[in-house]
């Protein structure tokens, strides 16, 4: 019967297959000065038939016999286009079709097509979407960029290649997740974290708050981060290099070699960081005193504390990631079939943890990864709207971190003799080997335009080995995580797309293998355990009028725990193996208003409210008093509440303008019954801000320095309401973080149309006191130089 069933499946594909090549298709896509259009007319004249759009700005049409055809693209507000083709037996014509605004003087406002980005601005979910273009000439790296918008807060430590801490709305860390084309980002290893990412490397950023859309598969609590890369069929070549403070120097490169016959493709990304961070600390401890041999002083009744400003001196950060990826596109039989292969590798010396009094000299931690994928998509498989893509990764993932050091640190370089290494008590190099796989299938239908189905499954399995060489070779603390999430949507446009509604629900499952010691027997054992859950949501979105519109979201989320959580890092982060999964019903509430007025003047203003309800929230808290290392811990309750709003404008392509804010409050209901939590019941989560806007200007002219160049000035202000650093309850009134407004400035030409570039900027320009998480100092002015060299041939 099975045997039957294989045949006849065999027979299918392969007289569809045959059927495939004896007519053509055509594969297009509709852009403007912008970027991609949605929801454009496309007309297949002689055919009669006709179909928008879709969010891609693509369109598709098949089983064409061979011949003469005619295009007719058409959109309010912009010039028709006729585009004559001709097609052979067996073809796969690929366009990418251009559209002028309207010239044509309207008696009210003309109406433009939206980008793609606008367009999911303008979806029922809570998303910021960001093209990064107008920061392409930029020293600027990802988290910078999303630095700047509503709800976002990235806090790091110690300058280029420290750790970071990225909160949407008031939830962070592992609580968000990072994709990168809907791969999960961490498949590509330790030193390709978010903030080492050059913004050349991307072509748009998706911020999802609080409720995350099936297609992304993940268990993110409050929020995910996708990142969109060029996925163009065009040849282009872009490379920049910067210089500037700190001696920090950044590299990138991104290329693509397309043969338009074959339909061979041949990409390369890659990127290098260097920096020596050794930026001035301001009023930090050091000591002097009688007995100082070189910078190793012997402590006597002379040893007194000093208070001095002095410059970081071991936390220089290099860091190096190289990607290729082969295959073909634009196939009957595949969109995109495409292996690739990457390595990232990072030598970092360790400066400080979490408490900046504690001065590391001579810590260090360096590691690689080596990544394996193959990734596959087809559009209309098989039958007309349905599409299917999948990737399946493997990575091996290897961190050091050295602490052999019987050296007790201060912030003028010298040491004195100490019993216990530097970070903890016991002298350590600590091997961290994580292998990992990663597999993601998507499959969508479009039933109509008016209702489609998506379903996507994501396999997530690590694996974690890690000793101390210094006393074992093989592992102490083996343990498996393995995840399975399943994800079911159902969207609807109605009314001429007036209502969008999508309805969705997702599977968890979560398999642990653990290496756990047993107080009644004392001794480890292995455990097994699982975990099932199930959440749901919806999200809405209604036209009022037509620039007018309100949207809700909502989802009962979970979050699986991480191996790092569970398992340590190796140097900043102690284990928990009694870690639990954490679930949350996070409701998103808002407003937009946009207007083109005149062709010249586009206005958006956006407004959102949230709530978030976690329970078992996972929470990371210093380990121990006046320890420089952190432990994840499950709280009871946080109830998280907010606002939050921006305004855009933009006249024409010489002056743009931007200002947002942000309220949050994150306050703590774990029971008051114990000791450990009678202080901070009902108080205000720490170490997390609660009020913080930003502002930015630009103002930009093309020709004004000989044709086909330009000139662009931009300024930003970023501001932080002071917050606590740690819990108000227990004593935190004399230690919170101030409040504080950086202004940076950049100033950029280019010219032969933006082939070369040159970028000037300043970092911090008033040179004032920063602070980031956990109160540690931040660098001060700083300069930096950008050349950039883009080229792109179809």
């Amino acid at each position: 019967m099975n045997i039957k069933l294989l045949l006849i499946t065999v027979l299918s594909f392969f007289s569809f297959v045959a059927t495939a090549q004896n007519t053509a298709k055509i594969l297009g896509q509709i852009r403007d000065r912008h970027g991609v259009m949605v929801q454009v007319s496309v007309q297949l004249k002689e055919l009669a038939q006709s179909t928008p759009t879709d969010k891609d700005g693509k369109f598709a049409f098949s089983n064409i016999k061979a011949g003469d055809y005619t295009l007719l693209v058409s959109h309010i507000g912009y010039q028709p286009l006729q585009q004559k083709v001709s097609l052979k037996t067996g073809e796969v014509l690929n366009l990418t079709l251009l559209l002028e605004e309207s010239t044509t003087e309207m008696q009210t406002v003309t109406v433009t097509g939206k980008t793609k980005t606008q367009e999911l601005k303008e979806s029922g979910f809570a998303v910021n979407a960001i093209e990064t273009k107008q920061f392409a000439n930029t020293n600027t790296n990802l988290s910078q960029i999303l630095n700047k918008s509503t709800g976002v807060k990235v806090r790091e430590k110690g300058g280029v290649g420290g750790d970071f801490d990225f909160s949407v709305n008031g939830l962070s860390g592992k609580q968000i997740k990072f994709f990168i084309d809907g791969i999960p980002l961490e498949i590509l290893g330790t030193a390709m974290s978010f903030n080492n990412i050059p913004v050349n490397l991307a072509e748009s950023i998706e911020v999802y708050k609080g409720v995350v859309p099936v297609s992304l598969g993940s268990d993110a609590l409050g929020g995910a981060v996708n990142i969109i890369t060029n996925r163009s069929t065009k040849n282009y070549v872009d490379f920049s290099t910067s210089y500037g403070s700190f001696n920090t120097n950044k590299n990138a490169l991104s290329t693509q070699l397309v043969n338009k016959k074959t339909g061979l493709t041949f990409r390369l990304n890659g990127f290098t960081n260097y920096s020596d961070n050794n930026y001035k600390m301001i009023g930090v401890r050091g000591i002097t005193g009688d007995n100082i041999v070189g910078n190793k002083i012997t402590i006597d009744e002379t040893s007194k504390f000093i208070t001095l400003d002095a410059e970081r001196f071991h936390n220089r950060y290099k860091s190096a990631f190289g990607q290729a990826e082969v295959g073909i596109s634009n196939k009957p039989y595949a969109d995109a079939l495409f292996v690739n292969f990457s390595y990232t590798g990072f030598d970092q010396q360790l400066q400080t943890g979490t408490d900046q009094r504690n001065v590391y000299g001579m810590a260090t931690r360096d590691g690689h990864s080596i990544n394996t994928g193959i990734r596959y998509s087809k559009n209309n498989l098989f039958v007309e709207g349905l599409n299917a893509n999948t990737y399946w990764g493997y990575s091996k993932d290897i961190s050091i971190v050295t602490d052999t050091a019987r050296r007790k640190y201060y912030w003028n370089n010298v040491y004195a003799y100490n019993e216990s290494a530097e970070i903890s008590s016991l002298f350590s190099i600590n091997n961290l080997i994580r292998p990992h796989i990663i597999g993601r299938t998507n499959i969508s239908y479009n039933i109509n335009h008016e209702h489609s189905l998506n379903l996507n499954y994501v396999f997530d399995r690590v694996e974690n080995n890690s000793f101390n060489e210094l006393i074992t070779s093989s592992d102490d603390n083996p343990g498996i995580v393995r995840k399975n999430i399943l994800g079911f949507a159902y969207q609807q446009d109605l009314f001429s797309n007036k209502l969008s509604n999508v309805l969705f629900s997702k599977y968890y499952g979560l398999g642990l293998k653990l290496n756990k010691y047993s107080s009644d027997n004392a001794v480890y054992e292995n455990i097994r355990s699982s975990d099932n859950s199930l959440g749901y949501g919806l999200s809405s979105r209604y036209y009022l009028v037509k620039d007018l519109g309100l949207k809700f979201s909502f989802e009962k989320a979970y979050r699986l725990q991480e191996a790092g959580e569970m398992f340590g890092d190796g140097v900043n982060t102690v284990a928990n193996l009694d870690l639990k999964p954490e679930h949350s019903y996070n409701f998103n509430l808002g407003t937009f208003y946009s207007k083109t007025l005149n062709k010249n003047h586009q206005l958006f203003i956006e407004a959102n409210g949230f709530l978030r309800y976690a329970k078992d929230f996972i929470y990371a808290k210093v380990y121990q008093s006046n320890t420089p290392r952190t432990i994840y811990e499950n709280l009871d309750k946080i109830n998280i509440s907010g606002a939050e709003a921006e305004v855009r404008y933009n006249y024409k392509d010489f002056l743009n303008a931007t200002v947002n804010a942000s309220y949050q409050k994150s306050i703590s209901f774990s029971s008051a019954n114990t000791s450990s939590n009678e202080n901070t019941y009902n108080k205000k989560l720490p170490n997390q801000p609660w009020f913080f806007g930003n502002a930015d200007f630009g103002i930009g002219k093309n020709d004004l320095i000989g044709k086909d160049s330009r000139v662009q000035f931009n300024w930003s202000i970023n501001y932080i309401h002071w917050y606590y650093r740690t819990w108000e309850g227990l004593g935190a009134v004399i230690d919170e973080i101030p409040t504080q407004t950086i202004h940076n400035a950049s100033l950029t030409y280019s010219f032969q149309k933006s082939k070369y570039n040159i970028s000037l900027e300043c970092n911090n320009l008033t040179n004032q006191l920063a602070y980031d998480n956990f109160k540690l100092q931040k660098e001060g002015r700083a300069y930096y130089v950008k050349l950039r060299y883009f080229i792109s041939k179809n």
